[in-house]
């Protein structure tokens, strides 16, 4: 370390490195007691900021050690316990020594003063109780020194503690945080989830979900409570897009007393099922009784089906004959009754994706011609948008025949898509100044 001084000049000196950003750092991580108390005394800032590496102070990088002395010895020539920290994966020493040190550093920083409910602003866990959850001991030394286990979080990846707890494989710690009195059914502002339920559903690991969803459920979980933030509108709705499909978790929540075919006020789909984006997704859904034809008032997509061909063209280039898990999804749907009208079977013809309805032994499919013929004559370009906007359509799901307006009809049945072709038509028949061709 002497020779290292000699070449730096500067006790402070942060060298490029992926873990410690400064020297002083790096000895309070990994070094011992005489190197720190030698940087010291060369005039190393105790305090100093951070901008590189993975902890964002001295103290922090002790405090995530294995190294009580090295906590001490930082505290002594006054590190402060509760700075706020400008980066690293952790926003203060207290949840460094929560998440990855000894609990021997998390009853030291306590001692010290350190705030058990800091609300952190940097880092990936918004509060020591937060970052503490693979850590049953780190937990309760919390718990024990007054840690808030319903307070809301606006940082990292979970709004609370119970949040990142439900999401986590350590089902011990989501039990101590459920004893000291966590709200199961506390909405969430901040964060990918907005409740602890949501976030118990997305879990990685299908039996680890389970499991925290029976865990919840018992504590007075609303299985149907619709959550106002995060990326989906309600638990069934989260277990429905897992990345990992998972049946499991989808009956799992069913089992207590979820509603497949309730309509979502929240998040981009409008029901489970449109949010369903695999093959184990859908049939567990529509097994259950998922009303395939069901019209969504909220989200993008009035139908099912509209999401799940959506999720085809965004997946594939038109005219591919991949035989993709988006498609299958679409072909599940054909194959249950989804109605298939005619703008859904443009893209369906489009695409290139299989009529499964004759297959399925739904007897011969219905055609219906769909045609918007022009005038041979138009005023003027306005009123093309009339003509269109008011022009007749008739269509048929199963035993019964609907008649509305080309506005209402896309409107009502793919939500802004609709409209959106609507005015794309009447665009690209205004760039002829009022001609058109047949």
């Amino acid at each position: 370390i002497h020779t290292l001084l000699d070449e730096l000049r500067n006790p402070n000196a942060t060298p490029p490195h992926p873990v410690y950003g400064s020297v002083l750092a790096a000895a309070a991580g990994a070094g011992s007691v005489e190197t720190i108390r030698h940087l010291l005394r060369a005039g190393a800032d105790v305090d100093m900021q951070l901008m590189t590496g993975k902890y964002g102070s001295a103290l922090c990088a002790a405090a995530a050690s294995h190294h009580p002395e090295n906590v001490k010895s930082l505290l002594r020539a006054g590190a402060s316990v509760n700075m706020y920290l400008a980066q690293g994966e952790y926003g203060s020493p207290l949840a460094a020594a929560a998440r990855e040190g000894s609990n021997k550093n998390v009853q030291l920083l306590i001692q010290a003063g350190a705030d058990v409910n800091m609300r952190l602003k940097t880092g990936s866990h918004g509060s020591p109780l937060c970052a503490a959850v693979p850590s049953l001991h780190n937990i309760q030394a919390l718990l024990d020194a007054g840690a808030k286990v319903n307070m809301e979080l606006y940082q990292g990846t979970y709004g609370s503690a119970l949040a990142a707890a439900s999401g986590s494989q350590f089902r011990k710690s989501l039990d101590a945080i459920l004893e000291a009195g966590a709200d199961v059914n506390m909405q969430l502002s901040f964060g990918e989830f907005g409740s602890a339920l949501v976030a118990a559903a997305a879990a990685p690991d299908e039996l680890t979900s389970a499991m925290n969803i029976e865990a919840l459920s018992k504590a007075g979980a609303n299985i149907n409570m619709q959550v106002k933030d995060g990326a989906h509108g309600s638990a069934l709705a989260a277990a429905a897009s897992r990345p990992n499909p998972s049946p499991r978790v989808i009956e799992t929540l069913i089992k207590a007393g979820a509603n497949v075919n309730m309509k979502l006020h929240h998040g981009p789909y409008g029901s489970a099922l449109a949010t369903a984006t695999s093959v184990k997704a859908v049939n567990a859904l529509l097994g259950a009784g998922a009303d395939v034809d069901m019209k969504l008032t909220h989200g993008s997509f009035g139908t099912a089906l509209t999401a799940a061909l959506q999720r085809v063209i965004i997946a594939l280039p038109v005219g591919s004959t991949w035989d993709t898990e988006e498609e299958k999804v679409v072909q599940i749907l054909l194959a249950t009754g989804a109605d298939a009208g005619p703008l859904h079977q443009f893209y369906i013809e489009l695409l290139r994706i299989p009529d499964p309805m004759v297959r399925a032994g739904y007897g011969e499919a219905h055609e219906f011609n769909f045609d918007w013929e022009l005038p041979l004559t138009l005023e003027s370009s306005s009123d093309i948008e009339s003509y269109l906007s008011h022009k007749g359509t008739l269509t048929r799901n199963k035993n019964t025949v609907r008649l509305a307006s080309c506005r209402d009809f896309l409107e009502n049945s793919f939500g802004d898509i609709g409209t959106n072709m609507l005015q794309g038509i009447v665009r690209a028949l205004r760039a002829f100044d009022g001609f058109y061709c047949e």
